[in-house]
């Protein structure tokens, strides 16, 4: 079989693309392709992956405002894109000062609003951080993936802690404030 340089050169590029597009889908865990209903269990894996690593000082806010990004990009709710939006602009131009901390509400009853409200302790130096903003990571109950940048609603010297209010039962935080 025969292949003109003109043929050989396009395959080549393709190849070359596809190559580039895996590698970072490989390297940071996610992939901008839009899937099966088993494609979105591995995203919400990925997050949490993502998140353990965020953690443990391998990931930055760079990385996870990348991801952020990613996922708003993915979604076709234009609230859950609005949210995704706003949480990546905190990611990307605030500091973290805690990690993410998972928590599940059960058995809370919700206000008026329809959200949930609980005090969530800070360290010490609280008092002396700028424009706070808690980063929560919430799975809505049909499967949707979100991150939503959820401000204090009130902040106890007594108790070092803040109140904030969010709209699911199982969530993970973290404290972000100005640089």
């Amino acid at each position: 079989m025969k292949i003109s340089k003109r043929a050989a050169a396009c395959l080549a590029s393709a190849i070359m693309a596809f190559c580039a597009v895996s590698a970072f889908a490989s390297e940071s865990g996610y992939s901008d392709v839009p899937g099966d209903e088993k494609g979105e269990e591995r995203l919400d894996e990925s997050v949490d992956d993502f998140l353990d690593d965020f953690n443990a000082g391998k990931k930055d806010e760079k990385d996870l405002a990348a991801v952020i990004t990613l996922m708003s990009r993915m979604t076709d709710d234009p609230e859950i894109r609005s949210k995704l939006s706003e949480a990546a602009l905190v990611a990307d131009e605030k500091i973290s000062v805690t990690g993410f901390s998972s928590f599940s509400l059960k058995g809370m009853v919700p206000n008026e609003e329809g959200k949930y409200e609980l005090t969530i302790s800070a360290p010490a130096y609280i008092e002396s951080l700028k424009n706070p903003v808690f980063l929560c990571y919430a799975v809505t109950e049909d499967g949707t993936a979100y991150f939503e940048a959820v401000e204090p609603k009130s902040y106890h010297a007594e108790y070092k802690g803040f109140t904030i209010e969010i709209g699911t039962l199982k969530f993970s935080q973290a404290l972000f404030a100005d640089r």
